[in-house]
């Protein structure tokens, strides 16, 4: 499943970068990544966002972090995640210019695990959210967004007894609503 889900995510990145996708060769293609989640447990990040009106962009999000920490002990921590998401910005001003609000699909296959060792479950979750912002310059061709999100999302887990042991406690499939994003990303701009 991992193998499908990565292929799923990285098509999802390749059609936002084609120009065909962005409604012309002539628009600006940003690249960005989040500095909060960078902060999650090394959870590394990337963001495509182009034009595809005066108002409007996509934009195509992957965070992925494969790191377990003290693994097989005790305090074995992880956050290990695929996530694609994609979604669209409206912009009030212009694309990268000002406030935007934006709406989002995502999906995400994770493994969680935090001391005291009953904390430790796995699972898949998809889901839909919203979110606002707004962006500035800092220099030339390089900008920053700060804004924040909430999802609703379907999860599927499986939990465990302990991230050693592996023995299963339980299942459990239901909606949950969570802050999806905190962002504080900087932005920067490959093609004018």
């Amino acid at each position: 499943m991992k193998g499908k889900f990565l292929i799923a995510a990285a098509a999802l990145l390749m059609a936002s970068c084609t120009p065909a996708f962005a409604g012309g060769s002539d628009k600006t293609i940003a690249l960005s990544t989040n500095l909060p989640t960078w902060g999650s447990l090394l959870t590394m990040n990337c963001e495509v966002q182009m034009p595809v009106s005066p108002r409007w962009s996509c934009y195509a999000n992957l965070r992925y972090n494969p790191f377990t920490y003290s693994k097989g002990s005790w305090a074995q921590t992880q956050l290990r995640q695929l996530t694609p998401e994609i979604g669209a910005r409206w912009w009030l001003d212009g694309v990268y210019d000002g406030f935007f609000f934006e709406g989002f699909l995502l999906a995400s296959e994770y493994s969680v695990s935090y001391p005291p060792r009953e904390h430790y479950f796995d699972g898949f979750l998809w889901g839909a959210g919203a979110g606002f912002g707004c962006c500035f310059p800092v220099a030339e061709r390089i900008y920053m967004n700060v804004g924040a999100g909430i999802a609703a999302a379907r999860h599927n887990s499986t939990y465990y007894m302990g991230p050693v042991c592996g023995q299963i406690s339980g299942h459990k499939r239901d909606w949950v609503v969570f802050p999806s994003d905190l962002i504080v990303s900087l932005m920067i701009m490959l093609k004018k």
